[in-house]
């Protein structure tokens, strides 16, 4: 089920969101570890923070979850998830 919106509430002090809180450590670790992303990408263009390792886009062969305490590549997502059947037309 995708729970658009859930990710603001790590990104903004929202009252009301879908999502507000209380967090658990490893969730706020995540929402200072996305607010450092979107800061580092919104000042150079670039999310890759010391905390975080973003990868550069690589044909769907990565992804990057946003899973607490902090995002995290995975490289067998179209595996796990039977892209392939989804793909084939």
């Amino acid at each position: 089920m995708a729970t658009h919106t859930s990710e603001l509430a790590y990104l903004f002090d929202l009252p009301g969101a879908t999502f507000s809180g209380p967090f658990s450590p490893p969730q706020a670790e995540l929402k200072a570890n996305m607010r450092a992303v979107w800061a580092a990408f919104a000042r150079g263009g670039d999310p890759l923070t010391a905390a975080v390792l973003w990868p550069s886009v690589d044909n769907g062969a990565h992804v990057m979850p946003l899973v607490p305490p902090q995002p995290q590549i995975e490289t067998d997502f179209a595996s796990r998830h039977h892209c392939s059947f989804w793909a084939a037309g």
